[in-house]
């Protein structure tokens, strides 16, 4: 069974399993419709199992839409100048998570059957829930309830990037990190179901039948629809960030090969859920003391070629990294020899005008003065491959600083990529992410608009909590700038001053800065100055 299998089927149906028994123990005023009598004894309502199945069966259909719009990072953010749309305004960042995610026909399909199953299963539900409860209910009030509470819920969970994959710092069993978002999901659930009931009563003017007994009804259903919705989420995010153990294929008895085809296969999908799950493994596997864990890296470094273990996995590590790093350094501003020489030769030999500083007007959401698409795209990269990124220093680092005592063959040290390209690559990583986080510190305006401020309030009131990366770029630039700080330090510890030897051998181009600059970077290091 391939890595993707069993993602795509095995925890699908794990996620459903838990999301059937959690549904029926949480939602406890069902089980007055499944035993109605004083106890068990009394017998089953068996139209009202009939009833729990089917309501089911639309919220596992509703589990499924979820699975069908989750992803690995935020959509890409748009930018049309003309129109008045940057990549990180409010405006623009509605547009792209819920409307024009990844501008495929695909993305569509997944965001209309959300929609849809989220506003079908809340108007049969809301119908068939008071009815049972025997509470009056009417089918046009239940029909635009449903629909105002799928569209509020489908719009809150696309807009604060729910479908997101958020992985935990801290692996736990599922029963643990679902009884610790059990009391939010409770009152997120609550407020959508509230915040929709309102709306339907002041757009249409009217209430449910029953006076208040209708109407606590009525808001009781769509609490309990509405918490079926975000527990099927909660559900998917538990299911999908927990680990892939990797290291129970590093056994002695399997070929070199065998043990990391999964791995390789895994990075080789263009599936970008596939690839940040082996990417996380791959990164407790390496910081892992465990013995599957030893032997499992073990196995990186069997090959004497590096042709089947350390080049491809260390290759496409190194590969996310510069890619990152490049697009980070694309948002610095070139150093002031740069800009003289530049200004110099476009102004036809004539004088530079004196440049001027924090003259340029505010972004509403970014709070970066100059709003350019190299910072709008240097500011989505970092929060959307917070995790990614992440990972991959964490494997690259631990592996080369294990192959300090595990590498018999010296394969990192002469196979491609060596140990000279991974150091400079963090190098670089934490060179860039430190004059980022300089830029964005400087020139992150604190004030927000009333608009942005009332829509921000809104969304609280009425959604879910957001995706832990929105918050200020800044917060996560900080975050992988110890991480990275941390990786260095941990290839210090292993190989000491050697590593200045070790940079000398570099042959080819840092991706952010020069060779000078990394060797500065790395007696800094090598002095515990950092």
């Amino acid at each position: 069974m391939s890595i993707a299998q069993e993602l795509y089927v095995w925890r699908l149906a794990g996620a459903a399993t838990w999301h059937a028994v959690v549904f029926l123990l949480v939602i406890t005023p069902l089980f007055g419709v499944l035993w109605p009598g004083s106890s068990w004894t009394s017998g089953v309502n068996w139209a009202g199992c009939v009833a729990y199945s089917f309501f089911y069966a639309l919220h596992f259909g509703v589990l499924f839409a979820h699975r069908m719009v989750l992803s690995a990072r935020e959509a890409t953010p748009i930018y049309y100048p003309q129109l008045g749309l940057h990549g990180r305004s409010w405006l623009a960042a509605f547009l792209s998570r819920v409307f024009l995610r990844g501008r495929k026909m695909q993305d569509l399909i997944s965001v209309s059957a959300l929609l849809g199953s989220t506003c079908f299963c809340a108007t049969t539900f809301l119908y068939g829930y008071p009815k049972l409860r025997g509470s009056p209910a009417t089918l046009t009030f239940s029909s635009r309830y449903g629909l105002m509470l799928g569209l509020l819920y489908t719009i809150q969970h696309l807009a604060r990037c729910r479908d997101v994959l958020a992985y935990p710092s801290v692996h736990r069993h599922r029963y643990f990190r679902l009884r610790r978002q059990m009391p939010a999901l409770l009152f997120s659930s609550l407020r959508i179901a509230a915040a929709a009931l309102a709306i339907t009563a002041a757009t249409g003017r009217v209430l449910p039948e029953g006076g208040a007994v209708g109407l606590i009804t009525t808001l009781h259903a769509g609490w309990l629809c509405a918490m079926g919705y975000v527990l099927g989420a909660e559900l998917l995010q538990i299911v999908f960030t927990e680990r892939l153990n990797l290291g129970t294929l590093g056994s002695s008895t399997a070929p070199v090969s065998a043990a990391l085809r999964p791995a390789l296969e895994a990075l080789a999908i263009p599936n970008a859920v596939v690839q940040d799950q082996v990417l996380q493994e791959l990164a407790l596997v390496a910081e892992g003391s465990g013995r599957s864990d030893a032997a499992w890296r073990a196995t990186v470094f069997a090959d004497e070629t590096g042709a089947t273990g350390w080049t491809p996995l260390a290759g496409f590590l190194l590969t996310e990294l510069r890619e990152f790093v490049g697009q980070v350094a694309a948002a610095l501003p070139a150093t002031a020899a740069d800009a003289r020489t530049v200004a110099a030769a476009t102004s036809g030999g004539k004088s530079p005008a004196p440049m001027q500083w924090n003259v340029l007007s505010a972004s509403p959401t970014t709070g970066l003065r100059g709003v350019s698409k190299g910072q709008d795209n240097a500011a989505w990269v970092v929060r959307a491959n917070f995790h990614r990124l992440g990972f991959c220093i964490r494997a690259l680092a631990a592996l080369g600083a294990s192959s300090r005592a595990e590498d018999r063959y010296g394969v990192v040290l002469l196979c491609q990529p060596a140990l000279a390209d991974v150091l400079v690559a963090l190098l670089s990583c934490v060179s860039a992410l430190q004059a980022y986080s300089r830029l964005v510190s400087s020139m992150t305006s604190r004030s927000v608009g009333p608009a942005a401020r009332a829509l921000q309030g809104v969304m609280d009131a009425v959604s879910a909590p957001a995706h832990p990366t929105l918050h200020q770029v800044e917060y996560c630039a900080y975050a992988l700038e110890d991480l990275a700080r941390a990786s260095v330090y941990r290839l210090v510890r292993a190989f000491g001053p050697s590593l200045k030897a070790t940079l000398s051998e570099l042959r080819t181009k840092p991706p952010h800065g020069t060779p000078a600059d990394a060797a500065a970077l790395l007696a800094s290091f090598l002095a515990y100055a950092e």
